[in-house]
């Protein structure tokens, strides 16, 4: 399971336009070194390529087309229940740089999720908060639902109503390691907005009830209509990358269903 985890993150990682562009680059490089009589025609084609990768996928327009069917696939949450048990916000990134604050250290997808998180413990007072996520392979680093919980304590809330869960790696580690807490309650999810259509399956399939609190959009509305649409810049870069990410995800978990439904039939025909 460790080694399908590890292909599962160099995939996600290796999969987006980025990394597929400096591939391309290189590849240019070497038939630069080769001695072959077409190597002037391969370099061409493969820095062409990579420019024009590079061009299309940093387009808000590109974009907002790949990303926004993920974001709106839930709507936003709006406190429409009088009772909630559990507000469930998923785990993200932070680092431990002791020269910035707190605030500094956690990465926007989960400074979004706990800011939220805070917002709703006020219209929720009893409900519990769990923290989700990794531990740190760093000595002497808390993990990041223990960093999470500093944060929140710093923001009024009261650290009783917080359950911290150690150890997952990934959304449906996350999933499992929750089931147990929160299996039969009213429960909100919070993340990122892309997220949930993974989310909400991996959630479904471990036949756990939850409401989606999508946060953290990286695309908005009216941005395909604009000419600079048409304008490269480093966040369509950085909402292709996610989108392509999310895409990987999703497919994964497709991937992972079908397996087990052949492992299923095979063992019902035995």
């Amino acid at each position: 399971m460790e080694a399908f985890f590890t292909l599962k993150k160099i995939l996600g990682v290796i999969l987006s336009p980025l990394p597929i562009i400096f591939c391309l680059l290189l590849a240019g490089v070497f038939c630069m070194s080769l001695k072959h009589k077409n190597k002037l025609w391969l370099a061409k084609s493969f820095f062409i390529s990579s420019l024009f990768l590079f061009t299309i996928a940093s387009l808000p327009v590109t974009s907002f087309y790949l990303l926004r069917p993920l974001e709106t696939a839930y709507p936003k949450y709006q406190d429409q229940f009088n009772h909630i048990d559990n507000i469930v916000v998923l785990g993200c990134y932070n680092s431990f740089d002791d020269e910035v604050p707190d605030i500094s250290n956690i990465y926007p997808c989960s400074l979004y999720r706990l800011v939220e998180a805070v917002r709703l413990s006020l219209v929720y007072p009893k409900a519990n908060i769990l923290l989700s996520g990794k531990t740190n392979d760093e000595e002497g680093n808390v993990s990041h639902p223990e960093f999470s919980l500093k944060l929140l304590t710093q923001l009024g809330v009261d650290s009783a109503r917080v359950v911290i869960i150690n150890g997952p790696k990934d959304t449906e580690e996350e999933v499992l390691a929750l089931k147990q807490h929160i299996q039969g309650s009213a429960n909100l999810v919070i993340s990122s907005a892309s997220h949930f259509i993974r989310v909400v399956r991996l959630f479904e399939e471990y036949g756990i009830a939850i409401t989606p609190v999508p946060i953290e959009y990286l695309t908005r509305g009216g941005e395909q209509n604009s000419w600079f649409g048409f304008i490269p810049n480093p966040d369509a870069l950085k909402a292709s990358q996610r989108a392509c990410y999310e895409y990987l995800g999703i497919t994964w978990i497709m991937i992972k269903s079908y397996l087990s439904l052949l492992g299923n039939s095979d063992e019902w025909n035995k």
